[in-house]
């Protein structure tokens, strides 16, 4: 039986000197020695957004903790402070940017759960310190889901009943904990 190597050019696999080795390892110190300069001009992903409105305030951040990201939320409403923090805080991209959402108090069984959704554009950040802070508006949705023991089935009318609130948000680069 006789083998034989596919068309590498057909693949769309390079078979040139640039395959090589010593091409390859030269090729990636050359963009080594480029990255410093580039970086530091490169723009810096928001990881901590600070909103307020007009009976709310809310602060997200997307930190790492030991190189995993550990997304913390905070929201105060009225006197109510809802803290969350890891796999408590669900994430959802989106056309819209990131939907981040926390329960709101305690599901009631047969009844009720209610939930709140801050909507976060993605957000890069200017590397110069000198910069202004990056501002923007957003909205805080308050949900209301209809729940049932037997599934959303059996419930009637509208499912999930649904409230916003226009935040005006700054992005940043610094983190946040919720205990």
């Amino acid at each position: 039986m006789k083998l034989t190597m596919p068309n590498r050019r057909r693949a769309g696999i390079l078979t040139s000197a640039a395959t090589t080795p010593l091409a390859a390892a030269l090729l990636a110190a050359a963009l080594l020695a480029a990255s410093p300069a580039a970086l530091a001009n490169s723009p810096i992903p928001a990881t901590d957004y600070s909103c307020i409105g007009r009976e709310v305030t809310a602060h997200f951040s997307s930190n790492s903790e030991f190189g995993k990201s550990v997304p913390a939320v905070v929201i105060t409403l009225g006197a109510e402070v809802i803290k969350q923090r890891g796999a408590n805080v669900r994430i959802q991209k989106t056309p819209l940017g990131s939907l981040v959402t926390v329960q709101h108090g305690s599901p009631v069984p047969d009844s009720h759960s209610d939930s709140l959704t801050l909507v976060v554009p993605d957000v890069n950040l200017s590397p110069d310190p000198a910069t202004e802070p990056t501002q923007f508006m957003t909205t805080l949705f308050s949900t209301r889901t209809v729940t049932s023991i037997g599934g959303p089935q059996f419930a009637q009318g509208v499912i999930q009943h649904s409230s916003l609130e226009p935040v005006f948000c700054t992005a940043g680069a610094s983190s946040l904990t919720a205990q």
